[in-house]
């Protein structure tokens, strides 16, 4: 639970603007990162419904491992398009606070990813297989 405010925290700084946005030419990168994170949060909601999350990391009774869309590529993909898309709130502020607050938001979503990996582990035997073909966060090479 401490992690999920965690992350609303992390998340309420990230996207105040301390500066100000930018609504320049300059902002054009920011916005389209943005966009760009929003089109992975759609894709992953697309594969994996919002119905199949839970606050803690355990897995529902009669889930399936899910291993289309972006989860043929990674493994969180939430958790990546929500670092993708936050960055763009870090280019549009252009503030230290929000570069420290996405440091930190990206190490939050190693420790939970972490947890998730075990729980999956213990639930999904071909879960450690899956590990090994996918990246946690970026696609494997």
């Amino acid at each position: 639970m401490i992690w999920i405010l965690i992350q609303v925290v992390l998340g309420l700084i990230l996207v105040w603007p301390f500066n100000g946005w930018d609504y320049g030419a300059e902002a054009i990168p920011g916005y389209g990162i943005v966009m760009i994170g929003l089109a992975g949060l759609f894709w992953t909601l697309r594969h994996n419904r919002p119905a199949n999350w839970q606050v803690s990391p355990q897995v529902k009774s009669g889930a399936h491992l899910i291993r289309s869309g972006p989860y043929y590529w990674v493994r969180h993909p939430m958790y990546s398009a929500s670092l993708i898309f936050l960055f763009g709130f870090v280019l549009l502020d252009r503030h230290w606070i929000d570069v420290l607050a996405w440091l930190l938001m990206g190490v939050t979503f190693l420790v939970k990813s972490r947890i998730e990996d075990r729980c999956l582990m213990k639930a999904f035997p071909e879960y450690e297989a899956y590990c090994q073909s996918t990246g946690a966060f970026f696609p494997r090479l």
